[in-house]
C-alpha cells in the first residue's frame, strides 16, 4: 500500500510533489514537537510549553492525543491531492472513497452522539453518491470506451443525463 501511495505521488513530475509533501509533513511534525515539549528543542527557546486553552502544562497523554488528531486531519488532505493527480476516472473515485472513509472514521473516533450520528449519515450519503458516480463511470465507458478524465472533454453534450447525474452525485 505504501509503495502505491509513493508511486502515485511520484508520477510525471513526482519528485517535486514528494519533496513538498515531505517538507510540509516534517515542518508540521517539528512544529508539534516544539509546541508540546515532546523534544529537547523546546529548551532552545527558554520557556515552558503551556496549553493555550487552559494555561496549564500539557501531559504526555494530552500531547499524544493532539498528535493523533493532527495525523488524522492530514490523511484526507494528502488523499485528496493524490486523487486529483489521477487521470483514470474510476481510480480517482476510488481514492476519493478512501478520503471519505477517513472522514467516517474520524467521526466515529469522537465517540460522541453527534460524531457517531454524523458517521452513519455520511456512510449512507457516501454510499448513495458513490454508487451513482460509479454507475455513471460505467455508462461512460460502455458508451464511449474512454476511461480517462482528460478524454471526457465535450462529452456532456453527447450524454447530458449521465453527466447530469454525475454532477448531482459529485455534489452530494
Amino acid at each position: 500500500m505504501v509503495t502505491g501511495v509513493f508511486a502515485a505521488m511520484l508520477g510525471a513530475d513526482g519528485f517535486l510533489s514528494w519533496l513538498i509533501v515531505s517538507l510540509v509533513g516534517l515542518a508540521y511534525f517539528l512544529g508539534f514537537e516544539v509546541y508540546t515539549g515532546a523534544s529537547p528543542v523546546k529548551h532552545l527557546f527558554g520557556y515552558e510549553v503551556r496549553d493555550l486553552n487552559t494555561g496549564g502544562k500539557l501531559t504526555l497523554e494530552q500531547s499524544a492525543k493532539r498528535q493523533w488528531w493532527r495525523i488524522i486531519n492530514i490523511v484526507p488532505g494528502i488523499g485528496s491531492l493524490i486523487a486529483l493527480r489521477q487521470d483514470n476516472l474510476k481510480r480517482r473515485l476510488a481514492y476519493s472513497t478512501v478520503v471519505h472513509l477517513s472522514y467516517i472514521v474520524l467521526g466515529a473516533a469522537l465517540v460522541t452522539p453527534y460524531g457517531l450520528t454524523g458517521s452513519i449519515m455520511h456512510m449512507v450519503n457516501h454510499g448513495l453518491a458513490k454508487i451513482t458516480l460509479f454507475f455513471c463511470a460505467g455508462a461512460i465507458y460502455a458508451t464511449t470506451h474512454k476511461e480517462n478524465v482528460s478524454d471526457l472533454v465535450g462529452m456532456g453534450r453527447a450524454m447530458p443525463w449521465t453527466f447530469g447525474a454525475f454532477t448531482v452525485g459529485s455534489l452530494a
